[in-house]
């Protein structure tokens, strides 16, 4: 009897010895990820890392002291249209592509009638490229950005520098 209750006595030593380990270990990695921002806002939508979040509704895009109403593609087709065939696009405008995942994404300007500013943003809104002023007698050039990006935003030409828009600068998007 004495004998039994030394192995149960030792069991419970263990148990707690394990559970004092995984704790310790454990605690760190959730600290680490709560430091490290796992999560960020986009507007009044909750996005993490790694998971591909669609905007829906959003509609809005806030950056530096302006906001633009937007168009959001993120459809093949419509990418590959994207502005091609318009006439314009007015100030206040723009059209947001939503990809699936990062990428070093191209944009020509095929089928152009006007000239656009390119800005290219990463999962977390902040700008990683820019390209201001494409004209339609650019294409068939292709414009990428230097690092992956989620997002693309086309705006009338001249809103990069009227708005003074600068690489790091973070976004907000907004349902209208």
């Amino acid at each position: 009897m004495i004998f039994h209750q030394n192995i149960n006595e030792k069991n419970k030593s263990f148990k707690l010895f394990v559970f004092i380990i995984l704790a310790g270990l454990i605690f760190p990695v959730i600290f680490f990820l709560i430091k490290t921002n796992l999560h960020y806002n986009v507007g009044k939508y909750l996005v993490l890392q790694g998971i591909s979040t669609r905007l829906g509704d959003a509609k809005t895009l806030k950056i530096g002291n302006t906001s633009v109403n937007m168009e959001v593609v993120d459809t093949p087709e419509a990418m590959e249209k994207g502005l091609g065939g318009r006439d314009s696009l007015n100030s206040g405008q723009g059209m947001l592509f939503e990809f699936s995942n990062d990428g070093k994404w191209g944009i020509w300007m095929k089928d152009m009638k006007f000239s656009i500013d390119i800005i290219w943003f990463d999962k977390f809104l902040k700008v990683v490229g820019m390209k201001e002023n494409a004209t339609p007698e650019s294409f068939p050039e292709i414009f990428y950005p230097k690092t992956s990006a989620s997002y693309v935003l086309e705006v009338p030409a001249g809103f990069v520098q009227k708005e003074l828009i600068k690489i790091n600068d973070r976004a907000e998007i907004f349902a209208k």
